[in-house]
C-alpha cells in the first residue's frame, strides 16, 4: 500500500515484485496517432476480486 501511496512504481510492477498473480482484462484503449502514444484501461483481478 505504501508503494501505491508513493506513486513511484506501477501498480503491475508492485504486484510482480511482490509475487502476487494476477490477471488483466483490458477495458479500452486508446491510441492518439499525432503524439506517437497509446494508453489503456483495464481491471486487475485476484483471486476472482476486481
Amino acid at each position: 500500500m505504501d508503494g501505491l501511496l508513493k506513486k513511484k512504481r506501477g501498480i503491475g510492477t508492485i504486484l510482480n515484485v511482490n509475487d502476487i498473480k494476477d490477471t488483466r482484462k483490458i477495458i479500452s484503449m486508446i491510441h492518439n496517432p499525432e503524439e506517437n502514444k497509446a494508453s489503456r484501461e483495464y481491471e486487475i483481478i485476484h483471486n476472482g476480486i476486481v
